[in-house]
């Protein structure tokens, strides 16, 4: 929604350096690469800021996924394979000469991924009678928690401090257990899935059930 706030405002390289994935050298570089990024959307140049993901992303140490950084591994090839299978592309209406690889649809919406829509949020937020649900798997690197925090933290919604005013809360599992915490006021609700990753409905999917549920029922439970 807004990559400017929610993936590089958040200081990538600082998130991947409080979890002990990288040194302070490839934070810094990190950091650098980031400004960059930053730079070329407060100038517009879409294609300019894309070209700065793949140096920040090739920066991080081979082996670690940065969709789910406790997977320890990279991409799923699996994936990619199934896709490729004639009878996927006949029943997803694919195009059969088409080959799947991972990362080959960022050529198409390199336009598309550095720009902004959090302005939509905020109008419907202010002028529509809509709720939104945002989530974030706890180790999603690509898309960090603490980014969507601040890309909440920075609507134009009216009644944004009585939200940030309102508490963490707790969210358990029938059994006790901590499955993560959410904060909630009225139209706007945020929760953090614990041990999700970037699929968090993949990685945590009664999780993530549970919590559209207590949703639709104004997380009374």
């Amino acid at each position: 929604l807004s990559p400017y706030t929610t993936l590089f405002r958040s200081k990538w390289g600082n998130v991947s350096y409080s979890t002990g994935l990288i040194d302070t050298m490839t934070k810094d570089k990190i950091i650098t690469y980031t400004n960059n990024f930053q730079a070329n959307i407060r100038a517009g140049n879409w294609s300019g800021a894309f070209s700065w993901i793949s140096p920040i992303e090739s920066s991080m140490p081979k082996g670690i996924d940065l969709q789910n950084y406790r997977n320890d591994t990279e991409w799923d090839i699996t994936t990619a394979l199934w896709l490729n299978f004639p009878d996927t592309k006949q029943y997803l209406g694919a195009d059969p000469n088409v080959i799947y690889q991972p990362l080959s649809l960022r050529s198409y919406y390199y336009l598309d991924f550095p720009q902004s829509y959090a302005s939509n949020i905020t109008y419907m937020l202010n002028k529509m009678n809509v709720s939104f649900l945002f989530y974030n798997g706890q180790d999603d690197l690509e898309v960090p928690a603490i980014g969507t925090e601040a890309l909440i933290q920075n609507l134009g919604w009216s009644q944004l401090p009585q939200y940030l005013a309102s508490p963490n809360r707790v969210w358990k599992d029938p059994d006790g257990n901590v499955i993560g915490q959410y904060k909630h006021y009225q139209k706007l609700t945020f929760a953090v899935v614990n041990k999700g990753g970037h699929n968090t409905a993949h990685d945590q999917p009664w999780s993530v059930k549970n919590l559209i549920d207590r949703k639709s029922t104004r997380l009374n439970s």
